[in-house]
């Protein structure tokens, strides 16, 4: 057996020989955790997703960590990783015989950056079916791991977790914040306002926590260059100029209707070039498209759609030109506390032109994300969209995200709620926390 493998193996695996090892690795507690975890009663494969450099592999340690904190002997959990030299050069036979000589007692395998290896699907399959280890868990990069290839050969056999960057709530701790109870949140508004202003103008990617704007804009815009270079153009060809060009006019346009025309003359680059790159780089989680609710599932593919970034911080980066203003960064905030894989949703128009930023099943609360509903009109305008879009939902409630505004209405026999962003970001994550699988 390699000496060289075995002791990358040893290298990635420091709670065999250190019990704390794993808590010194797993950094601000994410709520994504609490539902693996959850999850772990089910022997399915767990595929750790998200965006390059939001924290998956810290995810994965913090599951370790839990699970020795809970009883399991250190021996019992393995950690590859298919970025390491020697794990990527190695055949897979060389490195399952060389993981059991190091740790015959395995029970959990954990594989970061899986991607890195061809053929793992595979193999992870015959681990699987062959039920070597009690549970076995991979993260990459989501263009890797929800491509075709992957999903046929683990068919019925996994379930997917999307991690992404900090939540507000998740910035804040990252941020020594330690109460949430409503008396501690009231006492400390103006420090919380604060920290919402920085949390949209920052973003929430784990590496830019402390850092100056310079120092962030650097980090950023690699990680950007990054997407690209990997997720993209190596992965379909493309070309990186017409890419980044694409990419840069979605993400400098923040919560606007788009198409692939508009997009085209905007990008300066051929209709059919940026209809292959959208999914590419909706693929890598960079951007996130948003259809229009609709009865007729001809029209909702027919009309034009919205677009978001995976991370404020990041779009204020990138943004070419003029930086996104402050409504738009507000509703891409909104939008990414709303997004939930398992849920679809949606923004909502009528035929008289009033508008609904996000709808999810009908009867659900419609949402509207409003910088400063001072003005009278302003406030006109919302609630007309509202309570054409509760009819229509046949909801009774809709709700305005504010920056800092606070009021409940009842119109026409239905319940509006103009709700801060701090407010409606650390509730979402309340109820992200709690969902299961």
């Amino acid at each position: 057996m390699d000496p060289a493998l075995e002791e990358s193996i040893r290298a990635w695996n420091p709670w065999w020989t250190d019990d704390s090892a794993a808590a010194g690795l797993s950094g601000v507690h994410r709520d994504v955790t609490d539902r693996i975890l959850v999850s772990m009663k089910l022997r399915h494969v767990k595929d750790i997703v998200g965006i390059r450099r939001c924290g998956k592999s810290t995810v994965m340690y913090q599951i370790i960590d839990s699970l020795l904190r809970g009883g399991s002997r250190p021996k019992e959990l393995v950690m590859l990783n298919f970025d390491d030299l020697e794990q990527r050069e190695a055949s897979f036979g060389d490195i399952l015989t060389a993981a059991l000589k190091l740790s015959p007692d395995a029970r959990y395998l954990f594989i970061d950056e899986v991607q890195m290896k061809a053929g793992w699907e595979r193999w992870v399959r015959t681990l699987y079916d062959t039920r070597r280890f009690c549970q076995i868990l991979v993260t990459g990069s989501s263009a890797s791991l929800l491509a075709d290839d992957s999903g046929r050969a683990l068919t019925g056999r996994h379930i997917t977790f999307e991690v992404s960057p900090f939540s507000f709530g998740e910035f804040l701790r990252a941020n020594g914040w330690e109460r949430f109870d409503p008396d501690k949140l009231a006492s400390e508004k103006p420090r919380l306002l604060n920290m919402q202003a920085r949390y949209l103008e920052e973003g929430g990617f784990p590496e830019t926590l402390g850092r100056d704007a310079f120092e962030r804009k650097r980090i950023l815009m690699a990680l950007f260059e990054d997407i690209l270079v990997r997720d993209v153009v190596a992965r379909t060809g493309a070309d990186r100029r017409a890419a980044e060009r694409v990419a840069y006019f979605l993400i400098s346009n923040p919560a606007r209707e788009f198409s692939v025309r508009s997009v085209a003359g905007g990008a300066n680059v051929p209709k059919d070039t940026v209809a292959r790159y959208l999914p590419a780089l909706a693929r890598c989680l960079l951007v996130f498209e948003l259809g229009l609710f609709t009865w007729s599932l001809k029209s909702h593919f027919r009309h034009s759609r919205k677009i978001f970034c995976a991370d404020t911080g990041l779009g204020r980066a990138v943004s070419y030109g003029a930086q996104a203003d402050r409504g738009h960064t507000m509703e891409n905030a909104v939008f990414l506390a709303l997004r939930n894989p398992p849920e679809k949703l949606y923004y909502w128009k009528d035929e008289a032109g009033r508008e609904v930023d996000f709808v999810r099943t009908p009867k659900s609360p419609p949402v509207q994300s409003c910088l400063d509903p001072g003005q009278p009109e302003t406030c006109a305008r919302e609630e007309r969209a509202l309570l054409a879009a509760m009819k229509a939902l046949k909801s009774g409630e809709g709700v305005v995200v504010t920056e800092d505004f606070a009021q409940e209405k009842r119109l026409n026999g239905k319940v509006i709620r103009y709700v801060p962003l701090w407010e409606f970001l650390l509730g979402a994550d309340r109820d992200r926390a709690r969902s299961g699988p």
